[in-house]
Formats: structure tokens, sequence, C-alpha cells
């Protein structure tokens, strides 16, 4: 839900919320973020294996994102 600072359950915004939840919620695309030194090394490494959105739709490079906050999300892993 949107607060009243506009994020997303924590998050810059829906769509950033959405790719950080795709990473913690899928096994495969977890185990292939871990591996990622940072969030534009994992998109181009979904990208070889054929995967450009998350399962909800939101584009992995979508303008949206909040980069650095994704950055983080990898660290975490």
């Amino acid at each position: 839900m949107f607060s009243k600072n506009k994020t997303y359950n924590g998050y810059k915004n829906y769509e950033t919320w959405n790719v950080a939840l795709f990473i913690n919620n899928n096994i495969e695309v977890y185990e292939e973020a871990r591996i990622c030194a940072d969030y534009r090394t994992f998109v181009k490494w979904m990208g070889w294996g054929g995967v450009y959105k998350t399962t909800d739709g939101i584009d992995l490079d979508c303008s949206e994102l909040d980069i650095h906050e994704l950055d983080g999300v990898l660290e975490e892993l």
C-alpha cells in the first residue's frame, strides 16, 4: 500500500517492489541474483536466459525502477 510519502510496501514504487518480490520469491531467480554484483548485471544475466519481465509483467529494465534500491536488495542476498 502507498504511504503518505508515496512509497509502496517500503519501496520507492510498485515497480521496484514488484521486482524485489520477484527476486526474493522465485528460487531460480534468487539463485541467479545471488551471483550478480549489481542490478544491471542481473538484468543482463536474466536477458541472456530469456527473462525480461517479472511474473506480473514489470520490465526488469523499467525506467521507473530505483536501481540503487535494487542494488541493495542484491547486496542482502
